[in-house]
């Protein structure tokens, strides 16, 4: 299970700094108490901004896409008329994987997210509209929900 997975990630006993999405995985009173006696200290990203706050979405994942692409690409250049199987997956991933990961990558991930060195001027606060709540005003109680759906 998810769940039990997470408190046993954080049983190492080293401090850091664990930054993370808000999952309902990590959201348990035992994990929060594992890290706090193991020296981890939790911080939980906005919701619907890890595309804008989480490093490797920012610097990797969206490259490591383009480059599997391209492997894909060349791969059916030099097979014509031969699917990409399950079997040439992990070659085709390893390739564009090892042209991505990189550690000058997850550095800048880091900067230009402003977690690290720490730049809260990064953003405007209309690139954490999507966090907000809504405007619209809530229904009045008397009135059926099915009324709005039509």
């Amino acid at each position: 299970m998810a769940s039990a997975l997470f408190p046993s990630f954080i049983q190492h006993r080293i401090t850091v700094i664990l930054i993370m999405d808000g999952h309902m995985s990590h959201k348990s009173i035992e994990a929060v108490e594992m890290a706090r006696s193991n020296g981890v200290v939790m911080v939980c990203l906005p919701p619907h901004t890890t595309h804008r706050l989480q490093p490797l979405d920012v610097t990797v994942y969206g490259p490591l896409k383009v480059n599997y692409n391209t492997e894909c690409d060349k791969f059916m250049l030099s097979n014509p008329g031969r699917r990409i199987t399950t079997y040439d997956l992990g070659g085709l991933f390893g390739a564009a994987y090892v042209r991505t990961a990189t550690m000058q990558k997850a550095v800048t991930g880091f900067q230009s997210t402003g977690i690290w060195p720490i730049n809260p001027d990064i953003f405007t606060d209309a690139d954490f509209l999507p966090s907000t709540v809504t405007e619209e005003p809530q229904p009045a109680e008397h009135v059926s929900a099915f009324a709005y759906c039509y």
